[in-house]
């Protein structure tokens, strides 16, 4: 499975449409259709943005293996995640 349609598996597990995720994301439903046709990549901020907020497995998302959501991880509130090297990550603590 490529990342285009691992990205769309994620919608489609989100039960959102097109346009739904269009909005969570900030682009348009043309962009999402783009994305998930392999015409072009979603964006790292909007990767995090997955993860952030959907606990999607960015792992998996990058390179299809592990699974989809992130479990609950047994250190509490610890997430691990890999990502390929030179990848940027900005990670934001919620008080």
């Amino acid at each position: 499975m490529s990342e285009a349609e691992r990205i769309k598996s994620v919608r489609i597990a989100l039960k959102l449409t097109q346009e739904e995720f269009s909005k969570i994301l900030g682009v348009t439903k043309q962009y999402v259709s783009l994305v998930e046709n392999s015409k072009c990549d979603l964006s790292k901020d909007k990767l995090i943005k997955l993860f952030l907020d959907y606990k999607i497995n960015l792992h998996w998302l990058l390179t299809g293996e592990g699974s989809m959501f992130l479990s609950d991880s047994p250190e509490g509130n610890i997430m691990r995640v890999k990502v390929p090297k030179g990848t940027k990550l900005l990670v934001e603590y919620e008080e």
